[in-house]
């Protein structure tokens, strides 16, 4: 299937739009994922799907979840891939992606670091209360998350354990 980024506005919505090629059947995961390796341009974003592309993966979505949230989680790095995508044994406490394993801060952060996308933005904070406007690199979040890390095992914070953090909508909150 061929997927490539679509020119549209920079003024829309922070989301990559992608054309999908006539004829191709439904997007798996990894479509999306070869799409976005291939996209490098961080100003060409966009106001979402196509219509179209729009009600079918919401058709599929709602004819096989299943499918549909693996075909969605195939992008993610996995350290241990699930064993089931919805364990439903203990209704209505349903588990996902029962037996997986991932790390969301690496597939957030650090695996944008090993594709050589350091340097380009992945967050930008605007106040417009306060008029602040900060931006964070790749590089730059991962060693303010790693600052995080190290207070909150400073405090003795292990894993397994269960920390809250109260913060505004600040980037504090995100690096936290």
């Amino acid at each position: 299937m061929s997927i490539e980024p679509a020119e549209v506005p920079v003024d829309t919505a922070n989301f990559p739009v992608f054309r999908v090629a006539a004829g191709a059947a439904r997007i798996t995961g990894e479509d999306v994922r070869q799409a976005l390796d291939d996209w490098h341009d961080p100003l060409a974003v966009g106001s979402g799907l196509m219509p179209s592309v729009y009600a079918d993966t919401y058709r599929h979505a709602q004819e096989n979840p299943q499918d549909f949230w693996a075909a969605a989680a195939e992008p993610l790095y996995w350290h241990r891939r699930w064993d089931t995508v919805r364990d439903d044994a203990n209704p209505p406490f349903h588990r996902w992606f029962a037996g997986g394993r991932l790390n969301t801060c690496y597939n957030c952060v650090d695996r944008h670091i090993d594709r050589g996308r350091g340097k380009q933005l992945a967050l930008i904070y605007d106040s417009p209360v306060t008029g602040t406007v900060r931006r964070f690199t790749f590089d730059e979040l991962r060693d303010e998350v790693a600052r995080v890390a190290g207070a909150l095992a400073a405090q003795g914070v292990v894993a397994g354990d269960r920390v809250v953090i109260y913060m505004p909508m600040v980037p504090e909150a995100v690096i936290g």
